[in-house]
């Protein structure tokens, strides 16, 4: 159907590198994200042009949560065109609220507005059917069929342990990383090694109902 997207995940972000162009992949832009929405990023910009939390920031100018969230539409609105620059969001945050943005954190603004600017200009391509991820930044993303690549057979086999005190023994945090990249899919998993399979992989994954294509 339309809009079907699938998903690439390994645990490094560049194992896709040598092939996106001959699969037509691009990289999820949900690691431009620092929060779960446009509006998040746009209401922690102006955080930190204040130099404090969201939340004290609406305790100590007495915003409302509607208040406070117009606020965010507004720099929203204000990003979605080429001419909002570092400057219009100091002069939003100084007309607005009355207080002068500190040089200091000019950098981190500058870098946060791009971010957010980037990511409204690739919003309409978040549909876009073929896009790569690393495993840690695949949280919270979903699609209909998920690839998901092992470098070698021991992180495969360290993805499928099931043992809680292994798993809780597991300080790199490796196993919860198969949980992770394995409930991404709404339809499809499948799983791939990079390097060939042996007769212990493979019937541990025969143990889990996991179905071997010969290739």
């Amino acid at each position: 159907g339309p809009n079907r997207v699938r998903l690439y995940l390994s645990e490094e972000n560049a194992t896709f590198d040598a092939v996106m162009d001959e699969f037509g992949m691009q990289h999820s832009s949900s690691h431009r994200r620092k929060t779960a929405t446009a509006l998040g990023d746009a209401l922690e910009l102006i955080a930190t042009a204040l130099d404090r939390s969201q939340r004290r920031v609406c305790t100590e100018l007495k915003l409302s949560r509607l208040q406070w969230r117009q606020a965010g539409v507004d720099i929203l609105r204000g990003a979605l065109s080429s001419d909002f620059t570092l400057k219009s969001l100091i002069d939003y945050v100084s007309e607005k609220f009355q207080h002068r943005v500190s040089d200091s954190r000019r950098e981190i603004l500058e870098e946060g507005l791009s971010h957010l600017k980037g990511h409204l200009a690739t919003s309409q391509d978040r549909c876009h059917p073929e896009q790569c991820s690393s495993i840690r930044r695949a949280k919270g993303l979903e699609a209909d069929a998920v690839l998901v690549v092992a470098k070698g057979l021991a992180e495969l086999k360290k993805w499928f342990i099931t043992d809680p005190a292994v798993r809780n023994a597991d300080k790199q945090d490796k196993c919860r990383m198969g949980y992770v990249a394995f409930t991404r899919p709404r339809e499809m998993l499948c799983i791939a090694c990079l390097k060939p399979s042996d007769c212990e992989t493979e019937a541990l994954l025969a143990s889990l109902g996991v179905t071997t294509v010969a290739d």
